[in-house]
């Protein structure tokens, strides 16, 4: 409902930034094919619209399909479906790239292919979250060395170790995954630096928009380069899920000591609850310690039928003595 507002209220009249900036190229390669057209029906007056209309159809569809237009004006021509070509498709379906350069037109080759990214697509993800946790805890465990040394000499802290290590290793995973294929494909393919720097941010996060494919244009590759492109490829998500995966290591770590201490903090809490004792004193009386285990064994009270109080009726009433159950008084013979 948000996202329908934002749109009928912005985009009507400035619309969203990519609309914003694309826009006026759309209107300006619109203005160079009308007057492309224009120019070539009036230099050629024989071929009439209908006909020129059939032939750029034409000429649109193979190139959708991955076909190339240029290779029909001469002597050579290039077939899509190489071994090199096919090999580097299967891998942008099983990565999820899905450049889009490329079409399938059978229907034998469609049904293949749905078979082929459901049971290859799960087989990667597999092998990807593998390889990436095994990567990530060999990292894990270097940078743990790394960080005793460190913490032990005092040097460094626990969290400025696995910021510098983490800041380190993706510097390294970007210079050699980005920085110099970037370099590569300026020199190799003839984009500019903002073309290739795109081309690698979208292949990396497996986007894939297919405007730029390497190895598209034979004059300025080799045998076995889309090969390398495909080998960059699974490497470089390679590298990136283990350090996702180290990071998200070290943060269950953290997340599983604040559980730990704050359980031992609770526990603690209630054991010394348990050994203090429940008293309540009058304002202004003197707190007198508990007595020793020692002490209250001598000084337990005595038995209750030595220190009980006579009652009533022998203090007030003398009790009636029976003379004849008296026994009479025992008489101690004197010296004479």
């Amino acid at each position: 409902m948000l996202f329908i507002t934002v749109t009928r209220r912005f985009g009507a009249k400035s619309g969203f930034p990519v609309r914003f900036l694309e826009l006026p190229k759309e209107k300006e390669m619109q203005a160079i094919m009308k007057e492309t057209r224009e120019k070539f029906l009036r230099l050629h007056p024989c071929v009439s619209r209908s006909s020129f209309r059939v032939l750029v159809q034409n000429v649109v569809t193979s190139v959708t399909v991955g076909m190339d237009p240029g290779a029909y004006f001469t002597n050579k021509t290039r077939s899509t479906w190489t071994t090199e070509g096919a090999i580097f498709f299967a891998g942008s379906l099983v990565t999820t790239v899905g450049y889009g350069n490329v079409i399938l037109l059978s229907d034998e080759g469609r049904i293949f292919c749905v078979f082929f990214i459901v049971l290859g697509i799960p087989l990667y993800g597999m092998l990807l979250t593998s390889t990436g946790e095994h990567v990530g805890t060999n990292l894990q465990a270097r940078i743990s060395t790394m960080e005793n040394f460190l913490t032990k000499r005092q040097l460094l802290g626990t969290v400025m170790v696995r910021f510098l290590a983490s800041i380190f290793f993706i510097g390294i995973g970007f210079l050699f995954f980005v920085a110099l294929p970037v370099v590569i494909f300026i020199t190799l393919e003839n984009w500019s630096e903002v073309e290739s720097f795109f081309y690698v941010i979208v292949t990396l996060t497996t986007v894939g928009f297919g405007d730029f494919v390497p190895g598209t244009n034979p004059v300025n590759t080799f045998w076995g380069y889309q090969y390398l492109v495909l080998l960059w490829i699974v490497l470089s998500l390679f590298y990136f899920a283990s350090i996702i995966t180290m990071i998200g290591n070290w943060i269950r770590q953290e997340m599983n000591n604040l559980e730990e201490v704050e359980k031992l903090s609770q526990s603690s809490n209630l054991m010394g609850r348990a050994k203090e004792p429940s008293r309540r004193f009058p304002r202004g009386s003197k707190v007198v310690p508990a007595p020793s285990s020692v002490t209250t064994r001598s000084m337990t009270a005595p038995s209750t039928t030595s220190m009980t109080a006579p009652s009533k009726t022998s203090m007030t009433t003398p009790s009636k003595i029976n003379p004849s159950k008296t026994s009479p008084p025992k008489t101690f013979p004197t010296k004479s």
